[in-house]
């Protein structure tokens, strides 16, 4: 069991290095990347003045994801500011969030992972916290080493950005027209990368869409023959008559109701959805009923590690 706290940090600024992980020409492993820091650290680092506590001898590592989701690994110290970066060095920012922090005990190069498979597994099922690894701040994971390092076993701290459910609702919907197109199989991810590409493709051709950013729902379910389905689907604005569909997407009527929403990133989905049926479940007015869906604010025509979304989960009050 790892003991989990809620914590407050302000805003803090990095230098150092990093590189994308991956086996890719280019790329490198994690122990490559601290690797490189040790060596060029004198080099690069030498002359800085204003490095934070520098008597703590403290290291920090950010795990950070563009929106492709590629991995990228920062391995640097916290400074007063970012008024001067080195060439060949990194500077980062993080601003202010909330974390859940946990001490790691044990070599991290070995056993970190069961730390981390915690909080992203087990801790998040039971807490109605939500992610705060959004486009803005990417980052997962935040290591913190310091002089327990050389403690036997040794210790290290990890922080994983959050944030509380303050933005869930209770919103009644009403029954809305919808073209849509549904994609049958066994492998929901492809379903689903088939029914977003066929939905963005039609919804930007038709000129619907006013704009680069639109709304998409998604329903999943199981077809009577037992496949899998994903269905995706556009609400067709009410002063809009559309008639002529393509061979692949239809327009249909959805039913309206009373549905708790609240909002999630999409590389989070499972985990945010977890934390926000938490929240629902300790709701002292409403209650699930059965009835979900997905609702994928999409930019400039692409689903994306950081795509925002909403849940919509159908409730009645208690009785």
């Amino acid at each position: 069991m790892v003991d989990v706290q809620i914590v407050e940090r302000a805003s803090m600024c990095f230098l150092g290095v990093e590189k994308r992980i991956g086996p890719e020409e280019g790329e490198a492993t994690i122990a490559q990347v601290w690797e490189l820091y040790f060596q060029s650290y004198k080099r690069l680092f030498g002359t800085i003045t204003n490095r934070v506590r520098p008597e703590d001898d403290a290291e920090y590592a950010l795990s950070v994801f563009d929106s492709d989701g590629k991995f990228i690994y920062f391995v640097g110290f916290e400074v007063e500011e970012l008024d001067y970066i080195p060439v060949g060095a990194v500077g980062r920012k993080v601003p202010a969030l909330t974390y859940a922090k946990a001490t790691h005990v044990g070599p991290p190069a070995e056993t970190l992972g069961r730390t981390l498979d915690y909080l992203y597994g087990e801790w998040f099922k039971t807490t109605s916290y939500q992610t705060a690894h959004l486009q803005d701040s990417p980052y997962s994971v935040i290591e913190y080493y310091d002089k327990r390092c050389s403690l036997t076993p040794p210790e290290m701290d990890v922080y994983v950005p959050i944030k509380p459910p303050s933005h869930h609702t209770i919103e009644h919907v009403e029954p809305f027209q919808a073209a849509f197109y549904r994609a049958v199989g066994n492998d929901l991810s492809k379903l689903k990368v088939e029914a977003f590409d066929v939905l963005i493709n039609w919804v930007e051709k038709s000129g619907l869409a006013n704009d680069s950013s639109f709304r998409l729902g998604v329903k999943y379910g199981e077809t009577e023959e037992h496949e899998s389905f994903c269905e995706v689907f556009y609400k067709i604005p009410r002063q809009e008559a559309v008639s002529a569909h393509s061979d692949q997407v239809q327009v249909k009527a959805y039913t309206g109701g009373t549905y708790a929403v609240a909002p999630g990133i999409h590389h989070f989905l499972e985990k945010d959805w977890n934390s926000f049926m938490n929240w629902l479940k300790q709701h002292h007015e409403y209650k699930p009923v059965g009835g979900c869906y997905e609702e994928f604010v999409i930019e400039n025509g692409k689903l994306d590690y950081y795509t925002q979304l909403y849940f919509y989960e159908r409730v009645e009050r208690h009785e």
